[in-house]
């Protein structure tokens, strides 16, 4: 799991969103690995209009 949280809220990135915000997410990101390292990192993202 990310230490932190990214979010694409009214056309901008936002780290670590509210909840607020979180309601409204189009990013959804996802990690893999230990304690020691990530080893891998991806996101999907909800189809936007504006995108």
């Amino acid at each position: 799991m990310l230490p932190f949280n990214v979010g694409y809220v009214d056309g901008e990135l936002v780290l670590n969103p509210t909840l607020e915000q979180r309601a409204n997410n189009k990013l959804e990101p996802d990690s893999a690995g230990s304690a020691e390292k990530i080893v891998m990192i991806e996101a999907a993202l909800r189809r936007s209009p504006m995108i």
